[in-house]
């Protein structure tokens, strides 16, 4: 049976998701505990993490930018574009955004899992700086209408942003902020599988 594995707050799942969505595919989305994962979860990504999607074939694919080129080439082609040039800038944006997110929960691993007195501040500082010259590079360059990799990254990114360091980072990317607005009110449907709490 398909399945979409993925855990509510992970912005890299919900990219999966949205792109399960958006091109219809048929893999009901399964929520999962990665700290208690269920043994078919195990079975389909040994690493423990999401996304993973699981075709009717039974065949796994995990990472959510191998999920999205099989998705891409299931679909005909909904998520990036056919010309060369323009899916390597896709798919740049969608790198640079994932890299956000990396360093988004590497703060957030140095938080959860050190003592406050051994948390090492210059590490989160140097982190923090990366996501800002991430910020910055997308505020200066926004994808367009187009619902594609780099749109749903995007989304998925600034989900994370804004549950886990929310006022941090609005007032400085106002057309970010107004970007993600402005595709939730254009794609509920899409919008509806968002990080959330």
């Amino acid at each position: 049976m398909s399945a979409l594995y993925f855990s509510k707050l992970s912005p890299y799942a919900a990219k999966a998701r949205m792109a399960v969505a958006h091109v219809g595919y048929p893999a009901p989305s399964q929520a999962v505990d990665t700290l208690d994962p269920p043994e078919g979860f195990l079975a389909a990504n040994p690493l423990g993490k999401v996304p993973v999607l699981v075709t009717p074939e039974g065949r796994a694919i995990h990472d959510s930018r191998v999920i999205l080129a099989f998705l891409d080439a299931w679909s005909g082609g909904r998520l990036y574009p056919a010309d060369a040039p323009a899916a390597q800038r896709v798919m740049q944006y969608e790198s640079l955004c994932d890299g956000i997110c990396d360093c988004l929960q590497a703060i957030m691993s140095e938080r959860r899992y050190r003592p406050e007195e051994k948390l090492h501040q210059p590490w989160i500082d140097r982190q923090w700086e990366k996501v800002r010259r991430g910020l910055a590079a997308l505020e200066a360059d926004l994808p367009g209408n187009d619902v594609d990799a780099a749109a749903l990254a995007l989304r998925g990114m600034l989900g994370y942003l804004s549950i886990r360091f929310e006022g941090l980072w609005e007032s400085d990317f106002p057309r970010l902020k107004a970007w993600m607005q402005q595709f939730d009110a254009t794609n509920p449907t899409l919008a509806d599988h968002a990080p959330r709490m």
